[in-house]
């Protein structure tokens, strides 16, 4: 009886963890909308977080990363990098944007759509950088 209330509280235990971290979220490659008139393969993902938080936070990020400040398109709420090096995903300078909106119906979540470019809009895609897009997920 003793070992089944051990194994029950383990079972429990990791259960809950399991509940409590859940899953990373993942990043979708697809075609979004870049500009008004434009669309480019994108990566798309869902996270937890107000949208204003998690601009702010990508854009931080990117800002230490590549040493450069951002642009800000304020057509398309876009933050664009450009023509900077980001050694995680390329040694190459290269373009990078993205958008945060309101993901849903939960103020909480946020998607955020990035894209990667090589330059003049050429976006990656994993057929053509397997590499650079694999990293960027």
């Amino acid at each position: 009886m003793k070992t089944l209330r051990y194994f029950l509280t383990v079972c429990l235990c990791i259960g809950m963890y399991t509940l409590s971290v859940g899953q990373a979220p993942t990043a979708t490659e697809t075609t979004s909308k870049f500009l008004k008139k434009e669309s480019g393969n994108s990566l798309v993902i869902t996270v937890q977080g107000q949208p204003k938080n998690v601009r702010a936070v990508l854009t931080e990020s990117l800002k230490s990363e590549t040493g450069s400040k951002p642009k800000l398109i304020l057509a398309s709420s876009m933050t664009s990098f450009q023509g900077v090096t980001f050694n995680k995903i390329s040694r190459d300078q290269m373009d990078y944007h993205f958008k945060v909106e309101k993901a849903g119906k939960n103020a909480n979540n946020s998607q955020v759509t990035f894209f990667v470019s090589a330059g003049n809009n050429n976006f990656l895609t994993s057929a053509d950088y397997p590499t650079e897009m694999r990293i960027a997920k």
